[in-house]
C-alpha cells in the first residue's frame, strides 16, 4: 500500500485567437474618439456607438468564460477524482489515528496514576497546603518527562513550603494560624509575613493605648486618693482644733465659776479670746529648737496647717 505513486499524464494546453487584430481594431475606435467633441446634434449617433463597443466588450467576456470552463473543465475533474482519493484515505488514518490517540491516553492515565501514588508517598503532613492539583504539572504525563522529573519538581515545591510554614511559626504571633491559613491560599510567603506584621503593629499600638489609659487611670486614682487623705487630715485638724476650742472654753467658764465663788464682785467683762486666754498667759515660750519649713499649696491647705500647728501648740510666725 505504501508502494501506491500517483501517476499523472498532462498536455499542457495552447488557447489561440486573433489577439493583435482584435488589439489593432479597438485601438482604432479608440483613437477616433480621442479629443472628440459630443455636439447636441451628435448625440444620437455616440449613444448608438457606445452600445457598440458595450456589445463588443460583453461578447469578449463571454467568450472568455466560455473558454475557461471549456478549458478548466480536465482539471475539475481531476479535482474531484482526487477529493474522492483522499476520503478514501481518511478512513484508515482516522481509525489508526484514534487508535493511537486510545493508547496515549491510556498510557497518561497510567502515568497519573504513578504521579498521584507518588505524591502521596511524598506530601505527609503538607498535603492541606499542597493539594495535588495545586502543584500538578500536564507535563508529568508526557513520554518526554521521567517520574524521576516529576519527583524531583515535586521535592523542590514541598521543601520551599515546609521552610515557609516554620518561618510563620517562628514569628510566635497570635496570628500564626490565620496566617497560615492565608499562606494555603497563594503559598506566599511574603504576604503571610505581611499579614503577621500589620497585626503586630495594630496590637502594639493598641496595648499602648491600653497602657497609656491605665496610667491616666491609676493617676487619677492617686490623685484623688491624695485628695482624700488632704480632706481627712484637714476634718481631722478641724476637729482637733474644735475640741481645744471647746476645752478652753469649758476651762474659762469654770475658772470664772470658781473665782466668783472665791471673790464675790464683778464678773470682768472680756472683749475678745486674747483677754479670755490672758488670766492662763504664762510667760512667752522661749524657741528651743528653731527650724525652717518651706511649705507649698493651696491658700486653703496653707490655713489647714496653720491651724493645725496652733491646735498642738506649736509656735510660728511667717516670713
Amino acid at each position: 500500500m505504501n508502494n501506491l505513486e500517483v501517476v499523472i499524464q498532462q498536455n499542457l494546453g495552447v488557447i489561440n485567437f486573433n489577439f493583435e487584430e482584435m488589439k489593432a481594431g479597438i485601438n482604432g475606435i479608440v483613437s477616433a474618439y480621442e479629443g472628440a467633441v459630443v455636439m447636441e446634434e451628435s448625440i444620437p449617433a455616440a449613444k448608438k456607438e457606445i452600445a457598440s463597443l458595450r456589445k463588443m466588450q460583453k461578447a469578449l467576456s463571454d467568450r472568455r468564460i466560455e473558454v475557461k470552463k471549456a478549458f478548466m473543465q480536465p482539471y475539475d475533474d481531476f479535482d474531484s477524482r482526487v477529493k474522492e482519493l483522499t476520503a478514501l484515505i481518511d478512513k484508515p488514518v482516522n481509525l489508526i489515528d484514534g487508535q493511537i490517540k486510545d493508547f496515549e491516553e491510556q498510557q497518561k492515565a497510567e502515568k497519573k496514576k504513578k504521579i498521584e501514588y507518588l505524591y502521596t508517598s511524598l506530601v505527609g503532613d503538607l498535603q492541606e497546603f499542597l493539594p495535588l492539583d495545586k502543584i500538578y504539572n500536564p507535563k508529568w504525563e508526557n513520554k518526554t518527562v521521567s517520574l524521576k522529573d516529576a519527583e524531583e519538581e515535586m521535592c523542590t515545591v514541598m521543601s520551599s513550603t515546609k521552610s515557609a510554614i516554620e518561618a510563620i511559626q517562628a514569628m510566635n504571633s497570635e496570628c500564626t494560624q490565620a496566617a497560615l491559613e492565608i499562606y494555603k491560599t497563594d503559598l506566599s510567603l511574603n504576604n503571610a509575613i505581611v499579614y503577621i506584621t500589620k497585626y503586630e503593629t495594630q496590637k502594639a499600638e493598641i496595648v499602648a493605648r491600653e497602657a497609656e489609659k491605665r496610667k491616666a487611670e491609676e493617676e487619677s486614682k492617686r490623685e484623688a486618693e491624695v485628695a482624700r487623705i488632704r480632706r481627712e487630715e484637714r476634718d481631722r485638724v478641724a476637729e482637733e482644733q474644735r475640741i481645744r476650742d471647746e476645752e478652753r472654753k469649758k476651762a474659762i467658764d469654770e475658772m470664772l465659776s470658781v473665782k466668783a465663788v472665791v471673790e464675790p464682785g464683778p464678773i470682768p467683762t472680756f472683749t475678745d479670746e486674747e483677754d479670755l486666754e490672758a488670766p492662763f498667759d504664762a510667760e512667752p515660750l522661749e524657741w528651743i529648737t528653731p527650724t525652717i519649713y518651706e511649705i507649698a499649696g493651696t491658700d486653703d491647705e496653707l490655713r489647714q496647717v496653720e491651724m493645725y500647728m496652733n491646735s498642738i501648740g506649736v509656735e510660728w510666725r511667717l516670713k
